[in-house]
């Protein structure tokens, strides 16, 4: 992954409060289900 997507998803951590376990975990499943 790049820094930059990185650096987004702790972005979205420390504004909406969601783990960013939680944001890879589904973004792993979506991208499963997209394939």
């Amino acid at each position: 992954m790049n820094m930059e997507f990185i650096e987004a998803i702790h972005e979205l951590e420390k504004e909406k409060g969601i783990s960013a376990e939680i944001l890879f975990e589904a973004i792993e499943a979506a991208l499963i289900s997209a394939y």
